[in-house]
């Protein structure tokens, strides 16, 4: 059978997260997967800890070091600090890292790192996308309420004008039209209303958090 580490060394390869494992005695990335040279514009430079240290905002390089200090062997941590990314621009960053000392008291670092400026700013465009369809969808809707509503009043000056034909079919046709109307316009609003009560579930749940 494979070495399981085989089969997650070969995940880290094709994963989209940047993943890496750095030696604090010999101060060197044992590994770094694709995602990671990618998330650090390093495409043929060399990967050394100076050039990484030297994007973290200097204000945060202190508590991430006193962060690292106070981490138990092999427990999942967390930490968020500011990254300069290659653009220049400063974006939030969280790195989930496990430290192992079985083998060295200064430990073996193994992670990955996640930008939450860009995975936050993919979700406010998603929810400012549904928004927008969800406001033209109710502009959309009430304007062919509008429209079939009227269908009935139509219906009402054509049952008149035809009144004096005394022709059953068309007394059938006008009313089947004024009923078919009726119903469109009861399926219209009770979406309209059932897309009203689950905002606002969804806005009590958000003051909620």
């Amino acid at each position: 059978m494979a070495n399981p580490s085989d089969f997650i060394l070969s995940l880290a390869e094709h994963d989209a997260h940047a993943c890496f494992v750095y030696n604090v005695a010999t101060d060197a990335f044992v590994y770094a997967n694709p995602a990671f040279y990618s998330f650090f514009d390093l495409a043929g430079k060399d990967l050394c800890s100076k050039f990484i240290s030297s994007k973290i905002y200097q204000k945060d390089v202190k508590a991430l070091k006193e962060k690292y200090l106070k981490m138990q062997p092999n427990v999942l941590n967390r930490f968020n600090f500011r990254l300069q990314m290659p653009k220049g621009d400063i974006h939030l960053i969280q790195a989930c890292v496990l430290v192992d000392t079985s083998d060295d008291k200064q430990g073996v670092v193994t992670g990955y790192v996640i930008d939450l400026t860009t995975l936050n700013s993919n979700n406010a465009l998603m929810e400012k996308t549904t928004n927008m369809n969800k406001e033209a969808i109710n502009k959309f809707t009430h304007e062919l309420a509008g429209i079939l509503a009227s269908i009935q009043t139509y219906t009402l000056l054509l049952s008149k004008k035809t009144k004096g034909f005394q022709d059953e079919e068309i007394d059938n046709l006008i009313s089947a039209l004024n009923q078919l109307s009726k119903e469109s316009v009861h399926l219209i609003r009770s979406h309209n209303q059932n897309m009203y009560i689950e905002r606002i579930g969804e806005d009590m749940m958000n003051n909620s958090n």
